[in-house]
């Protein structure tokens, strides 16, 4: 849960430091490091979990 990841960030981290996520999938860590004011790298070798996260990205900024 992003609620989880979020917690995590803010326990481990410092605001404006760089969290690589090696295992991107649909993104969530990207989600939380940007309510957290922190930096993300992704790397992702499918290409249908870059569309869901495409697709997840477009939906949050609709949102924001």
């Amino acid at each position: 849960p992003i609620e989880l990841l979020i917690r995590i960030i803010l326990l481990t981290t410092e605001e404006g430091d760089t969290i690589l996520d090696p295992f991107f999938g649909s993104g969530s860590l990207y989600f939380a490091c940007k309510i957290t004011n922190r930096k993300c790298i992704g790397i992702e070798q499918s290409k249908i979990h870059l569309n869901t996260f495409t697709e997840r990205m477009e939906k949050e900024t609709k949102t924001d």
